[in-house]
């Protein structure tokens, strides 16, 4: 009777986390959806994790216009699928070289480095060079 009963609790559980999870992925094609729609320039995605993968792991999603300055900044930071993506307002508007890392946690840091190394690639292929990090 016991066992049986943690068998089912184990299966409740299982799906719901499913269910979560297939929510944060809705929510993450839809911010991307959103940003691409809304911007022409670059998109870049950055994803960093914690060590061994046991505190907040952090994904930003960056977009630039042709002249460097930040469209539009959004960051998931933490280990919950009850997160979401929030918009950072202090960093829109600004130069990609104007931002200061040093609030930055460390897989934040990483993210944005990584989203942006994505978009100076994309100018690489077309020849418009790339902004340092």
């Amino acid at each position: 009777m016991e066992f049986s009963f943690l068998i089912i609790v184990f299966g409740l559980l299982w799906i719901l986390q499913y269910i979560m999870s297939y929510g944060q992925t809705r929510n993450y094609n839809y911010v991307i959806r959103e940003v691409s729609q809304s911007n022409s320039g670059f998109l870049g995605v950055g994803l960093a994790r914690s060590k061994f993968n046991l505190g907040p792991g952090t994904v930003v999603i960056l977009a630039i216009d042709l002249d460097g300055q930040i469209n539009d900044y959004r960051e998931l930071h933490g280990f919950s699928v009850f997160k979401r993506f929030r918009k950072k307002e202090e960093w829109i508007g600004k130069q990609v070289g104007q931002i200061e890392k040093v609030n930055f946690k460390k897989t934040q840091k990483k993210a944005y480095e990584q989203a942006l190394s994505l978009i100076n690639d994309e100018r690489k292929k077309k020849n418009l060079g790339e902004w340092a990090y």
